[in-house]
């Protein structure tokens, strides 16, 4: 059996197993521990004391052998978790970070135990015995990223971000590094399962937010801009995601596209508040418009700042519904004179009205930039966005037949292999990632993999594959 078809099934049990939980947790009510709420705070430092910021603080139940909560340090080495539901017992508070040795200690959580727990923990060099070079089982891929999501309650939660908007509205700006393990498989985003009795992710297996590092907006555009200087191609990738997406899922899938499409430019995720919960989708629909305002100016600071010759662009699902009316904006912008930046814009499985999306796509197409729309007569999570939510067909859904515009590239991709939804193929689909590798590259189509087909005097095209 393949990786990918014990990922359907694991997606599928999951969902029964999640209906059978809810079930039998309203049937029946057993005893519990009377649990204890705790804050736990203190710091991470080297043996200098020096602090180490964005190292990984995770508290582990020994017992279960599993991550009951975990953060990262801010910028002076703190960390602080607070208002932590712990049933009485032993729990370790473990501190991590590359190029460190770990360090631990161990708490007891009892009826007499303070409502604050407070550790310093000291990580060390990592211990390299003398004539062994290690190979390390993974590889870091740094990613940039935009934000206009509410920082967390403290600075001391490691700079991470929540599945809710800024009060100020305004955007936060970074870096990822993010590990993707050696033996990676392309078009995956390797994760712990529980069917194989992984309850922690391990860098060695599964792709890993590292470290999270805010920057100020200019020292965020020159590292960019270096990064797309020293690239051959001298260029940037901007993803967009869409709707039930956490944070680090936007980031985990960045890395995954910049590794798998072996790109040396700037890999940029744009990372808009989605709820991040599957029943979380009229929320995301009231946030999503909030967002282009800003997804406007960065994408011209992008183009104006940074000093790539090309911006390709990626949006997904709901992430459509931000990018379109943007590049809209800018377009009828007369001030905006680098509209040629922006020649890939790949829109995948919009999850956007039929007729918003031609009249939208037909105001920004132009001559020197390319739009490839891919849609799908399998994708389950547009049909009940259509059914439920809407009166009008999505954009990206292939039946009764799919939007064909001039200028844009529609490629019907019903026919390869992928998950239960059949929604995410823009990343989980190997046929569908080589034909981004070539649409990155400059190729149009016809394209290896594709066949022509027609509706009226305008052209698009089938994919087919077995992946």
């Amino acid at each position: 059996m393949t990786h990918r078809e014990i990922v359907r099934i694991e997606k599928f049990l999951l969902l029964i197993l999640a209906v059978s939980l809810v079930t039998a947790a309203s049937a029946t009510q057993t005893p519990q521990k009377t649990a204890l709420t705790i804050s736990i705070e203190g710091t991470v430092k080297d043996r200098t004391a020096h602090p180490i910021p964005g190292a990984r603080v995770q508290i582990d139940n020994p017992e279960r052998d599993e991550v009951i909560a975990d953060t990262q340090t801010d910028a002076d080495g703190n960390f602080l978790i607070v208002n932590l539901e712990l049933a009485p017992g032993q729990y370790t508070v473990k501190a991590s970070q590359l190029g460190f040795s770990d360090d631990h200690a161990e708490m007891t959580v009892g009826s007499s135990t303070p409502e604050t727990q407070r550790f310093s923990l000291v990580l060390g060099p990592e211990v390299i015995p003398r004539g062994v070079r290690v190979k390390k089982p993974f590889v870091v891929v740094k990613v940039f990223y935009a934000t206009d999501r509410q920082d967390a309650p403290s600075k001391t939660l490691g700079e991470t971000y929540l599945n809710a908007r800024a009060g100020d509205g305004k955007l936060r700006f970074g870096s990822c590094q993010v590990s993707v393990p050696k033996t990676h498989q392309l078009a995956e985003i390797e994760r712990p399962s529980f069917w194989r009795f992984e309850f922690r992710p391990d860098p060695g297996k599964h792709i890993v937010v590292q470290k999270i590092v805010p920057e100020s907006k200019d020292d965020f555009f020159a590292q960019v801009g270096k990064q797309v200087a020293d690239s051959k191609s001298k260029d940037a990738f901007v993803f967009i995601h869409g709707y039930d997406v956490s944070f680090e899922e936007a980031a985990q899938r960045t890395a995954q596209l910049a590794y798998d499409l072996h790109f040396q430019g700037a890999p940029i995720f744009y990372s808009w508040p989605s709820q991040a919960r599957l029943f979380g989708y009229g929320d995301d629909e009231k946030t999503i418009p909030l967002t282009v305002e800003n997804l406007k100016d960065f994408l011209r600071g992008l183009a104006q700042r940074t000093g790539a010759s090309t911006i390709h662009l990626i949006a997904h699902s709901m992430g459509n519904r931000a990018l379109l009316p943007a590049l809209q904006q800018l377009e009828a912008d007369a001030s905006f004179k680098n509209a040629t930046e922006f020649r890939q814009i790949v829109l995948a499985a919009p999850d956007v009205d039929r007729d918003v999306f031609i009249a939208l796509a037909k105001e920004i197409t132009r001559p020197d930039n390319r739009m490839t729309l891919y849609v799908s007569s399998k994708d389950q999570a547009l049909l009940v966005s259509h059914k439920l939510f809407h009166t009008q067909p999505r954009a990206g859904e292939a039946t009764p037949n799919p939007i064909v515009l001039s200028g844009v590239d529609t490629i019907d991709v019903s026919g390869v292999n992928t998950d239960l939804l059949g929604h995410s193929y823009y990343g989980d689909s190997q046929s569908v990632v080589g034909d981004l590798l070539r649409i990155f590259d400059g190729e149009r189509a016809p394209r290896p993999g594709l066949s022509k087909a027609s509706i009226g005097a305008l052209a698009y095209w089938i994919m087919h594959g077995a992946q």
